[in-house]
């Protein structure tokens, strides 16, 4: 009987998975904030940091809007797993890396949208459109990255409040505690993720250290998710 009852389960195309998952970061209210906030706190961001330079400003208002998305992307994917949501969806969508896959797009999807709204709008506000326009542009790409890094440690993580947690002081605070501190010719901050992205979107004359420390992060958290997500149970 159970059988025959799933054998009857819709399940869903990929598109159909895409569509659910970019849904679901607007339909849960706490989350559905967050989405609204993400773009804004880029903006703010950048008029906060007008002070520094057209760069760094930018670079400012990609990191705050990144931790934004960070934190969303997270909390969505362990408040899946707190409310058992997680077993509807992968009985709808059986296929675990596509579901994962989804649940990137999706996110990917909102960070570049609010990075480049927000850098636009805030680079405009502070008149430094023109002369910060790489900056803006690579906001968009920064503030996704740092979405789907919070996305995999929530679903590392899967429990709400810790995820909160290590999203805002993992990525954010922890670097500014020891991202000073000297490591061999450098700095604890040339090895991290969030000081490496603000790099890259204030602008470096070696991009490349930098572009390799965000993949290499990016890759291992991605990669140990889809571990967890695909060889343990809901």
């Amino acid at each position: 009987m159970t059988s025959h009852a799933a054998a009857l389960t819709p399940r869903l195309t990929f598109a159909g998975t895409l569509r659910s998952e970019v849904h679901k970061l607007g339909s849960v209210p706490a989350i559905g904030w967050l989405v609204l906030l993400a773009a804004p706190a880029t903006a703010l961001g950048v008029i906060g940091a007008a002070q520094f330079g057209p760069g760094v400003a930018v670079a400012t208002g990609s990191m705050v809007g990144g931790a934004v998305v960070a934190l969303l992307a997270g909390l969505s994917i362990a408040g899946e797993y707190a409310t058992g949501a997680v077993r509807t969806t992968l009985t709808a969508a059986p296929r675990r890396t596509e579901v994962m896959l989804a649940k990137s797009l999706a996110v990917a999807l909102v960070g570049l949208v609010a990075g480049w709204l927000g850098a636009l709008a805030g680079a405009a506000a502070i008149g430094v459109l023109g002369t910060a326009a790489l900056s803006v542009l690579a906001t968009g790409p920064a503030v996704a990255l740092t979405g789907l890094v919070g996305l995999y440690l929530g679903s590392l993580i899967r429990r709400v409040a810790p995820t909160a947690i290590t999203t805002t002081l993992g990525l954010f605070l922890f670097s500014g505690m020891i991202g000073g501190l000297p490591l061999g010719a450098g700095s604890v901050g040339d090895v991290l993720f969030s000081d490496s992205t603000v790099a890259l979107v204030a602008g470096t004359p070696d991009p490349g250290r930098p572009l390799v420390v965000v993949l290499v992060w990016l890759v291992v958290a991605a990669v140990a998710a889809g571990l967890r997500f695909r060889s343990t149970d809901a």
